[in-house]
């Protein structure tokens, strides 16, 4: 940690790092075919640009998404945790009961963590990678503990097993869950989920605006409210692939964009959308490569970021000096940093949080 903290202070010499997009895509990246399923579960290839061989996307794996939360982290001062792993996840509980002063933290947590045992099988790196992840936003305000789920895919945010051990273990006073999905991609979720999270914690009142959306209803849950909220705010829908998704937007979407810089002009939600509306052709992956394919209007924005990630990694390495043969010791030191973090609310709380017994799980079945 103690390096990352130098580099931090010497951030501004910047030196031109021979580290090419190619490298960084092969090294923190899991290349998937473009493919998205429609309502009845059917998945499709997807080919763009009179394209004959079908359009590749890139998921970032753990270590890339450290990298990029690097990125974001640099760029708007937002936190964005990755939970890899067992210890991860022990270490966001510690933080959570120990901190009682207001905070709001990003969390990618997937549905399966590296050193997890579920049902017998032990879950390798490679699955943990694979597995689905959901982006969280976890804030106390005024005393309130709140968890807001942002996640995409309505089914796979009510079967994450750890997002549910999650809320038992700190039983938030308030709890946002989508009743909705957005995405049609098959591999997009890592690249939405980041995405959505380096938006929506920029958002000062985003609970508000969950409580206001259509289709919000409130339930009571023991001593928890529940939130069940069916659209995102305005400013995030330029991330909703599914066109069903925006029909129950009952705006004219004229409200504007999140935009990356605040210098840049305004920009409508609509016109955003339209810039990020591509026609491409699809195929049902199981057919024959001969038959006819499919036009349809879909949205890119997804797609064009995971393809603009890589470069966003090499800019960090630029930015810190970090030669390729450096890469390791400081994907080290960027853990390091994130576990101190974590750490820190536990060292400087003048008793042990109530709930840090409920970590230590003798079980075969461990979940966070």
């Amino acid at each position: 940690m103690t390096k990352l903290m130098n580099l931090n202070k010497d951030s501004k010499k910047r030196s031109r790092i021979e580290v090419s997009e190619d490298s960084i895509k092969a090294r923190f990246f899991i290349e998937h075919n473009l493919s998205q399923v429609d309502a009845a579960g059917v998945i499709f290839d997807v080919y763009r640009k009179d394209s004959s061989e079908v359009e590749k996307t890139y998921q970032p794996t753990h270590d890339g998404k450290l990298l990029l939360a690097k990125y974001y982290e640099d760029k708007y001062g937002i936190k964005i945790l990755n939970i890899a792993n067992v210890e991860d996840g022990r270490n966001l509980l510690e933080y959570i009961s120990a901190n009682q002063d207001n905070f709001k933290i990003g969390v990618l947590l997937p549905s399966a963590l590296e050193g997890q045992r579920i049902d017998l099988e032990t879950y390798n790196k490679k699955t943990s990678q694979l597995s689905h992840c959901c982006p969280i936003i976890i804030e106390r305000e005024s005393g309130v503990l709140r968890l807001i789920d942002l996640d995409a895919i309505e089914k796979k945010s009510a079967q994450n097993r750890n997002l549910n051990a999650l809320l038992q273990k700190i039983s938030p006073q308030e709890f946002y869950c989508n009743r909705s999905s957005s995405l049609m991609d098959t591999n997009s979720c890592h690249t939405y989920a980041i995405s959505i999270l380096k938006d929506a914690l920029r958002i000062d009142n985003l609970a508000q605006n969950l409580r206001s959306a259509k289709g919000e209803t409130n339930l009571q849950s023991g001593l928890m409210k529940v939130v069940d909220y069916e659209v995102l705010p305005e400013s995030l829908l330029k991330l909703v692939q599914s066109e069903g998704y925006l029909r129950k937007v009952t705006a004219d979407m004229a409200g504007e964009v999140i935009r990356s810089n605040k210098t840049k002009p305004p920009k409508p939600i609509s016109q955003q959308r339209e810039e990020n509306s591509e026609t491409v052709k699809i195929q049902t992956t199981s057919t024959d490569s001969s038959d006819a394919k499919e036009d349809k209007i879909r949205n890119s924005f997804l797609w064009t970021k995971a393809n603009q990630n890589p470069r966003r990694i090499v800019s960090v390495l630029e930015k810190y000096s970090i030669s390729d043969d450096k890469i390791d010791e400081f994907i080290i030191d960027l853990k390091e940093s994130q576990t101190a973090f974590l750490k820190l609310a536990k060292t400087s709380a003048v008793t042990q949080p109530s709930c840090v017994g409920a970590l230590k799980d003798n079980s075969r079945e461990r979940v966070l």
